[in-house]
């Protein structure tokens, strides 16, 4: 996280901000699943507000970052969720390494 840059690190703790808010989850519950730092998920998140105290309106791209382990054996099983921005999610969907690894160069 040190290695991130002022701009890296607003984009990355908004995102955080975003999925935490469609999660439905308490603040507290989602930093320890990710496992970041509650108090510096709360100072993000009121850093984010504007003066008036309600945070503005996000426009997405549709997109998401995701992560994927490389040192993950390759017949490792994923399952995959997919959010949409009306808060319906599709979990669980099976995926292989190999498929999770093609997947993402499509979408890139």
């Amino acid at each position: 996280m040190a290695a991130l840059n002022k701009s890296s690190r607003g984009l990355y703790w908004s995102d955080h901000i975003q999925v935490w808010q469609f999660s439905g989850m308490s603040q507290l519950a989602y930093c320890r699943e990710q496992g970041l730092c509650p108090q510096e998920f709360s100072y993000w998140k009121r850093k984010s507000l504007t003066p008036t105290g309600i945070a503005p309106k996000q426009v997405s791209s549709g997109f998401t970052r995701i992560q994927v382990d490389e040192n993950s054996a390759p017949d490792t099983a994923f399952e995959l969720t997919v959010q949409f921005p009306d808060g319906t999610r599709l979990l669980g969907i099976p995926v292989d390494h190999l498929t999770l690894k093609s997947l993402i160069e499509v979408l890139r």
